[in-house]
């Protein structure tokens, strides 16, 4: 075997060790809704301190890497931010307009050196979609049975006129409809 040989062999070895990932075996799951934002929280060690973070998509951890954000560079959709959080150890990913398509795996990562391994921590983020659930309440006049009663009904009527309530559970992308004029003046005649 001659010295090139050799050095070819070191530097193959040197290769394969600088590409191997070391990665935790907890996967953190973030759950969020289609169109809201998430703040992926990937916690370090000390030691990684000052080392830059990243977050990367689907087989982050071989050769290839598709990083989406990195600290100290402009992130390739605007969408992803990264903050590092270097007291607490936690840098943080955020999305904004989250869409279907961004659910799946990601990894943070910490590059810690040219031939070292990046440390890695899979992540799997959720998307929900927004629905829009409408519940509606009414109530309805007691009968009059004696003059007596007239008086009381009459009270109770306008009690129950104004407590018939149209409850909307909305979402941030849904818009709510406008109360009638009407339907705020007897609620506030009758209170």
């Amino acid at each position: 075997m001659e010295i090139c040989d050799d050095k070819l062999l070191i530097f193959q070895l040197l290769l394969l060790v600088s590409v191997t990932a070391c990665e935790t075996s907890e996967i953190l799951t973030f759950t969020a809704h289609e169109g809201g934002n998430v703040g992926i929280q990937c916690p370090y060690e000390a030691k990684y301190e000052e080392d830059k973070k990243y977050l990367c998509r689907r087989d982050c951890p071989i050769v290839i890497k598709e990083k989406l954000v990195e600290s100290e560079s402009a992130a390739k959709d605007k969408r992803f931010s990264l903050t590092d959080n270097k007291t607490a150890h936690i840098f943080t990913v955020t999305i904004t307009d989250l869409r279907t398509e961004d659910r799946g795996q990601y990894w943070c990562g910490v590059k810690t050196g040219l031939f070292k391994l990046d440390y890695y921590r899979e992540i799997y983020l959720e998307i929900k979609h927004e629905t829009t659930t409408a519940s509606f309440h009414t109530s309805s006049p007691v009968a009059e049975d004696t003059e007596s009663d007239r008086t009381a009904t009459s009270s109770s009527s306008s009690s129950s006129s104004s407590s018939v309530l149209m409850l909307f559970s909305t979402t941030a992308n849904a818009v709510s409809p406008k109360p009638q004029p009407g339907a705020i003046s007897s609620v506030a005649q009758s209170v």
